[in-house]
C-alpha cells in the first residue's frame, strides 16, 4: 500500500512537473513569437514611412528645387 501511494504521488509530482514545464515552453514560444512579429511590423511601418517621407521630398524637391536637375537644361532652353 505504501508504494503504491507513493508511486501515485510522484506520478502526479511528474505530471505536474511535466505540464509547468509545457507551459514555461509555451510561454517562451508565445514570447519568440509576440517579439518577432513586432519586429516585422515595426520594419514594415518604418519601410512605409520611409518610402512616403521619400515621395513627399521628391514632390517638394521638383516644385521647390532646381528644376534642371530632373528636366535637364536643353529641355529648359527648348521652352
Amino acid at each position: 500500500m505504501n508504494f503504491c501511494m507513493s508511486f501515485f504521488i510522484f506520478s502526479n509530482e511528474y505530471i505536474v512537473y511535466r505540464e509547468h514545464v509545457f507551459d514555461v515552453f509555451k510561454y517562451i514560444c508565445s514570447y519568440v513569437l509576440v517579439q518577432i512579429s513586432c519586429t516585422f511590423l515595426l520594419l514594415h511601418f518604418v519601410d512605409i514611412a520611409s518610402t512616403l517621407f521619400a515621395n513627399v521630398f521628391t514632390i517638394f524637391n521638383n516644385y521647390i528645387g532646381d528644376p534642371r536637375q530632373y528636366y535637364g537644361v536643353r529641355a529648359l532652353q527648348l521652352r
